[in-house]
């Protein structure tokens, strides 16, 4: 009987959990990993649920976001458990996640015209030369922000000399693109130029 009176009262006393948790961050772009932080108070053990369904334990977790997942929110679910499963809390949170990004940066170092160059429907202007590969977004570089990931065509002229060529955007990253004139063709109908600063 007494072994009994003391198994009740070891777990009448368990307290109740309250499931918690944050993220590094609240808005990913696919491809990002997010890192879920258990801030979970009085449990024992847990069940996290992914946007994907998928069922993991353990106290901190990390999720790597994929094309599968759908674009907007993505719901985190926690399930915080005491010791022997009588007591439990649950929470659900919520991130954004967009589409990868990516930038590409064209540039020249020779030349005395203002190259136009081309791209997704797109153009920005080389106004300067650069004596070594500069920055992503540096002005006086043609840049083209936030486009989605993949393989695009583009198209340059300094009204005399063009360029033609396909470009690789990878998500969250920047890419530079360096046009020079041993890879240029003459043009067929030369337009007055416009000379860089």
């Amino acid at each position: 009987m007494l072994l009994i009176t003391c198994t009740i009262i070891i777990a009448g006393c368990q307290k109740q959990p309250v499931a918690d948790f944050s993220f590094d961050k609240t808005t990913y772009k696919v491809g990002e990993t997010i890192l879920l932080t258990n801030n979970s108070i009085d449990a024992d053990h847990y069940s996290w649920t992914m946007p994907d369904g998928q069922i993991l334990s353990g106290e901190n977790i990390q999720y790597t976001t994929n094309s599968y997942n759908s674009l907007g929110s993505l719901n985190f679910e926690l399930m915080a458990f005491s010791r022997n499963d009588n007591k439990s809390d649950k929470i659900i949170k919520s991130v954004i996640l967009e589409r990868s990004t990516g930038d590409i940066t064209f540039w020249m170092n020779e030349g005395s015209n203002i190259v136009t160059v081309t791209l997704n429907g797109n153009s920005e202007d080389i106004t300067m030369n650069y004596a070594s590969q500069p920055n992503c977004s540096t002005s006086g570089c043609a840049n083209f922000n936030d486009l989605a990931s993949g393989t695009y065509n583009f198209t340059a002229t300094d009204g005399f000399w063009e360029w033609n060529g396909q470009v690789i955007i990878n998500s969250n990253d920047c890419t530079t693109m360096q046009l020079t004139f041993s890879k240029a063709i003459k043009t067929d109908n030369p337009a007055p130029p416009v000379l860089k600063k």
